[in-house]
């Protein structure tokens, strides 16, 4: 699992605020995916897959990839947790 390409930052509407969250990984695995996933549940670090849809409507050629954005307080210690799991994330 390599992180990509694209913006590093995307706007993102909680309650009544704006938050940002980035991206710190990029994977076409969906073990890898639903493994980090379920690593950031576990130490409650809100998170969101984007590109899902995107992914599933280009069929199984894999060009691509879904990410995994957490929100920008949360980054270090999503990493860190990634990075012990030897899932290999990494803030774009």
């Amino acid at each position: 699992a390599v992180a990509g390409g694209g913006s590093a930052t995307r706007p993102v509407l909680l309650g009544h605020m704006e938050r940002f969250m980035k991206e710190i990984l990029c994977a076409n695995n969906l073990g890898t995916l639903a493994f980090a996933q379920a690593l950031l549940k576990d130490t409650d670090i809100p998170h969101e897959v984007f590109d899902q849809h995107t992914s599933m409507l280009e069929g199984s050629i894999m060009a691509i990839q879904r990410r995994l954005l957490v929100l920008d307080d949360g980054v270090e210690q999503a990493l860190t947790i990634l990075n012990e799991a030897d899932i290999g994330g990494h803030e774009v």
